[in-house]
């Protein structure tokens, strides 16, 4: 059994919660485009992570003046997400730009 696109997404949003970086949907898909087959199906991934309270989001100003959508993992759901972190190793490289993510399909 392998990890979802759901829950791989709210495991890079939790890494870059935990490193204290802003994740927003165009960077999320950047950062996850080779995994996530469209923006469509990100789209839907988050809209079901918002409805299952796993994520948060807050309007606020990018760098650059555009308001964006950052997303948060939930104080709820932070265990859980660390936990399926450590089981599938998901790892996001912040070193890259756009940063980069690996984990293990299955575990």
């Amino acid at each position: 059994m392998g990890i979802s696109n759901d829950f791989l997404i709210a495991c890079v949003i939790r890494l870059f919660n935990k490193h204290e970086s802003m994740i927003w949907f165009n960077k999320l898909y950047d950062v996850l485009g080779a995994t996530i087959s469209s923006r469509n199906t990100l789209s839907h991934n988050i809209d079901k992570l918002f409805d299952l309270g796993i994520i948060t989001g807050d309007w606020t100003k990018s760098e650059n003046g555009n308001w964006i959508r950052s997303f948060k993992t939930s104080s709820e759901a932070e265990r859980l997400i660390d936990r399926i972190i450590e089981t599938y190793d998901v790892i996001v490289n912040f070193d890259t730009q756009p940063e980069s993510v690996q984990f293990q399909r299955d575990a």
